[in-house]
């Protein structure tokens, strides 16, 4: 019974956190990212993010989304934040910055084909 119950305590803060965490996150971001990691680097002269060793091309109309704000420009990402992107082929069109303990429900999303 003591195991039983146990399990039962355990399954519901797993829930609850899932819950709180989702609601962390304003409506407006997606609930999965093809790419999410640690921005490393921007190099506005040549239009190229990194973001966990991937080389992402800035697209001429980037959006820049952050927790208090749906929409500011790449002036506001800096390097050592955790983002989120859904790029288009090899062109970031937004990126989402993530509260630093961000922790996703599941592994990011697969790249389309």
């Amino acid at each position: 019974m003591k195991k039983y119950l146990l399990f039962i305590i355990t399954a519901l803060s797993f829930m609850l956190i899932n819950t709180s965490q989702a609601e962390s996150l304003p409506a407006y971001y997606p609930d999965a990212f093809q790419v999410l990691g640690v921005l490393e680097r921007i190099d506005n002269e040549h239009s190229i993010l990194i973001i966990n060793d991937r080389k992402l091309n800035i697209s001429s109309h980037l959006k820049v989304s952050t927790p208090r704000n749906r929409s500011t420009t790449i002036r506001a990402l800096r390097t050592g934040m955790l983002v989120g992107a859904n790029p288009s082929g090899t062109h970031a069109d937004q990126i989402w910055v993530l509260p630093h303990k961000f922790k996703p429900r599941q592994n990011v999303m697969p790249i389309p084909k």
